[in-house]
């Protein structure tokens, strides 16, 4: 997958981050902790654990007093989703994957709505089919892992 499709790029790069554009800090804070799990063989990382400590600093979310993800609610959601869609925009032009699916619920092992919400929104997936769905979250795994290996070497 090292050539990311330019369509699917292009629509990645139009889109408009909300959120993570605000807070350039966070935004490393989280790509590191991704990378840090990324060529590691069957490991994931919980969206619990990937915000665990972090401080979000972002003029348009509560005055711009820190925030903590942590109740899980329509905000933290809508955080987290905006800055792992942001992260995708990079990891798909370098290695032509979405990062984000390194990134898991805690119950189900699996990513969470947003992540096939983003795949669809920018045409990388059609199908609401939860089987294509996997074979799309599988493909993007598969993708990060080999791409994260190769950065080992």
């Amino acid at each position: 997958m090292a050539n990311p499709d330019p369509r699917i790029l292009r629509e990645l790069e139009r889109t408009r981050w909300r959120y993570a554009e605000g807070d350039l800090a966070a935004l490393r804070e989280l790509r590191q902790r991704i990378d840090a799990i990324g060529g590691a063989p069957e490991k994931f990382l919980t969206y619990t654990e990937l915000v665990d400590g972090i401080e979000f600093r972002l003029a348009n979310v509560n005055g711009g007093t820190p925030h903590r993800i942590g109740a899980w609610d329509e905000l933290d959601r809508a955080l987290i989703g905006d800055f792992l869609g942001r992260l995708v925009v990079d990891s798909y032009r370098d290695g032509g994957f979405f990062v984000s699916a390194l990134v898991v619920s805690r119950e189900e092992r699996t990513p969470g709505k947003g992540f096939y919400d983003l795949a669809r929104q920018v045409s990388a997936l059609k199908s609401k089919d939860k089987y294509v769905e996997l074979e799309f979250w599988m493909k993007h795994v598969n993708a990060a892992r080999e791409w994260y290996s190769s950065r080992i070497r």
